[in-house]
């Protein structure tokens, strides 16, 4: 194989392209991650609002504390093992 068709063909496994494509998609998931961790305490006011229910009553402060507090330690979990 000639030196002329090796180029022809691109850049190779690992190449610039390929680790430009491998930083920005790890960039645009840490900005979705952060994004999902910041919006969480508010996804989960809204819903409550949504629904019409009392977020002062204990009951509805409970279920609403508990998915609130499932989703942020899913979110550390998973970037403890991606990080």
């Amino acid at each position: 194989m000639s030196t002329a068709s090796c180029e022809a063909a691109g850049p190779g496994p690992g190449g610039p392209s390929e680790r430009a494509r491998t930083l920005g998609l790890l960039l645009l998931a840490a900005v979705g991650w952060v994004g999902v961790y910041v919006l969480n305490a508010y996804l989960w006011d809204a819903i409550v609002g949504w629904l019409g229910l009392d977020s002062g009553t204990r009951a509805v402060g409970a279920v609403q504390f508990f998915l609130y507090d499932t989703v942020k330690i899913f979110l550390l979990l998973t970037g403890l093992m991606f990080v």
